[in-house]
């Protein structure tokens, strides 16, 4: 309330306060309340055009817009967070698919390799025994390849 006072019986005297810009004879440029000395140049300055409640008014208007663009910011900083940990959901449910599904065909080589070791041992001739063998080489090999040992098994 007393600031209100205050600012109510300031105002007027600072609208209507007289502004004097003085040059020396050297050239510096001062501004003073004060009527400039004898052999300064002197030139009258009107009172200022936007008053000290105009302001404070522009300055409030300016920080709810800023308030404002800062809430959407954030809403949007928050949007985007939630998309990308969709994303990284979606991501890591694919590499486990990934995952699994090569695990099941180094299953399947295992199954082969036991199958192939057994056709070998139990060949009739000696031509099944190679190609069995042959076969039990080329399996071992993709099972390499493919890094089956990572799975247990």
């Amino acid at each position: 309330m007393r600031t209100l006072l205050l600012l109510s019986v300031c105002l007027p005297a600072l609208a209507s306060a007289q502004v004097y810009k003085c040059q020396s004879p050297q050239g510096v440029v001062s501004y003073s309340a004060q009527p400039c000395m004898a052999g300064q140049t002197a030139q009258t300055m009107g009172p200022a055009n936007v008053s000290v409640v105009m302001q404070d008014a522009r300055q409030k208007q300016q920080t709810a817009q800023f308030q404002h663009g800062l809430s959407d910011w954030e809403k949007q900083q928050a949007r985007t967070a939630r998309e990308q940990a969709k994303l990284d959901k979606r991501r890591e449910a694919r590499q486990e698919r990934n995952l699994e599904q090569e695990r099941q065909r180094c299953l399947q080589w295992r199954r082969r390799e036991a199958w192939l070791n057994e056709e070998s041992q139990n060949a009739q001739s000696h031509a099944d025994r190679v190609r069995a063998q042959r076969e039990l080489r080329r399996t071992r090999t993709q099972q390499q390849e493919r890094d089956c040992a990572r799975f247990p098994a």
